[in-house]
């Protein structure tokens, strides 16, 4: 005779695996400092190239005024705003980072634990027949 039970816990395991196992376990493959610390150097990395790239254009295009403000003696607090401003972009940047990833490490666990239990669940089942 079929049981209900077992088979919805099956099925739910099913989806489980098809949708999102392997991104789990390859993530709950780290410990949550590594995961999240590496996870944090990828976007210090992208930060400082976006940060760069942005800094690349304004320079193209306001390239006329940048002469000026040389020629001027401004260059240093520009330079230094800039510096500023990319210190704040990476803060801001870094503490959204850790907050997500680390938000994502801990749903990954969980996930991981509860599908663990329900495979425990089903071998015990199995196991009472």
């Amino acid at each position: 005779m079929v049981n209900e039970d077992r088979t919805y816990l099956m099925t739910q395991m099913a989806l489980y695996e098809q949708k999102k196992a392997k991104h789990d376990e390859r993530i709950g493959s780290y410990f949550q400092g590594d995961y999240v610390s590496g996870r944090l150097l990828e976007s210090f990395f992208c930060a400082t190239l976006l940060f760069l790239v942005i800094a690349g254009v304004y320079c193209v295009y306001f390239f006329e005024e940048i002469m000026q403000m040389i020629y001027s003696q401004e260059l240093p607090e520009i330079v230094f705003k800039g510096i500023i401003l990319y210190v704040v972009i990476l803060l801001v940047y870094m503490l959204i980072t850790f907050f997500v990833y680390n938000r994502r490490y801990k749903d990954a666990i969980n996930d991981l634990k509860m599908y663990y239990r329900a495979l425990q669940k089903l071998s015990d089942e199995y196991g009472d027949e």
